[in-house]
């Protein structure tokens, strides 16, 4: 296991600690994204603005990792500045310890809805284990039927190709 999930799982037993902590990753983690995003666009800070109705005095304090004052209002309007999705949940505190090990650049770079819905048209969507899940057409591993050279035995449900000499295949 990382070291950092070891270390946070330890502190995280501090229930004050554990919040204190998230909400600090969580203002560094937004305003990192909202940069990242915003450069990843090719956009100035008052390009960002003007698209979302904002100051770009205001785009420049929602970019600095010591903001605070978060607001949904505000993120939604960055969400369609951005042309993205905006979720906000409430999650167990192991998930947000993977987003923390996890955390890079990639991770908050976020393709814009029209290229997004474009690649994802490529997919095929199964019900695999109760959810639904998209799958690559692209990267789906041709699959072919196991033919036996021999008959099966009808009196067993299954056998086991690896119990079949290799002689009799």
């Amino acid at each position: 296991m990382s070291e950092l999930a070891e270390q946070l799982i330890e502190e995280f037993a501090d229930k004050d600690y554990a919040h204190a902590y998230m909400e600090e990753h969580g203002n560094m983690l937004l305003a990192a994204q909202i940069k990242a995003l915003r450069e990843m666009r090719g956009l100035t800070q008052n390009q960002l603005a003007e698209m979302a109705g904002m100051k770009q005095e205001r785009i420049s304090a929602l970019e600095n990792v010591e903001y605070d004052a978060w607001t949904v209002k505000t993120l939604r309007k960055l969400a369609r500045a951005f042309d993205t999705g905006l979720q906000v949940s409430f999650v167990p505190f192991s998930k947000v310890v993977m987003g923390v090990v996890n955390v890079s650049r990639d991770s908050i770079e976020v393709t814009p809805r029209s290229e997004d819905i474009e690649a994802f048209r490529r997919h095929k969507i199964i019900l695999s284990g109760g959810k639904w899940t998209a799958i690559d057409k692209n990267h789906l591993a041709p699959v072919q039927t196991l033919v036996p050279h021999r008959p099966v035995d009808p009196k067993k449900s299954w056998q086991r190709l690896d119990q079949i000499r290799a002689s009799d295949r």
